[in-house]
């Protein structure tokens, strides 16, 4: 009976773990779009400029460079974590760090993150979770 709930507890880590992995893939993809959106804006003020033969947009477009790189850098951080979040709970280890991932997804990734957070987060309270990170011997230490 231990058993069976231990592979149960299991199979519940690794599909976690899937979906923490698609999730970070998602974030990834969809902080990559402020980057395509300053290469359009570019083109657009470089026409104008070309056009008016003035420098009159230099500052906006600087200010357009900086929130955008600091939205790309921002995400691309999170989903390295959810990935490493991921790879984790597939390893049974590090779940202090798996909790704080899924209560900063809870709060920052609305609204798969939140939903996708409080149940890593119900999980890996469980005893029987607890256990399974705790013990040694039952870790997949090839990932």
């Amino acid at each position: 009976m231990i058993q069976v709930m231990e592979n149960k507890e299991i199979e519940t880590l690794k599909v976690l773990a899937i979906f923490h992995q698609i999730l970070a893939v998602i974030v990834a993809v969809i902080t990559l779009l402020p980057l395509v959106q300053v290469v359009v804006v570019v083109h657009v003020l470089s026409k104008i400029q070309a056009d008016f033969g003035q420098e009159a947009f230099r500052d906006s477009s600087v200010g357009i460079f900086l929130f955008a790189g600091a939205i790309f850098l921002v995400g691309q951080a999170i989903a390295i974590a959810l990935s490493l979040c991921a790879r984790r709970l597939k390893q049974r280890r590090n779940r202090v760090f798996c909790m704080v991932v899924a209560g900063l997804e809870s709060v920052f990734i609305i609204p798969f993150g939140t939903v996708l957070g409080i149940f890593t987060l119900v999980i890996l309270n469980r005893d029987s979770v607890w256990t399974l990170f705790n013990d040694s011997s039952s870790r997949n230490e090839t990932v």
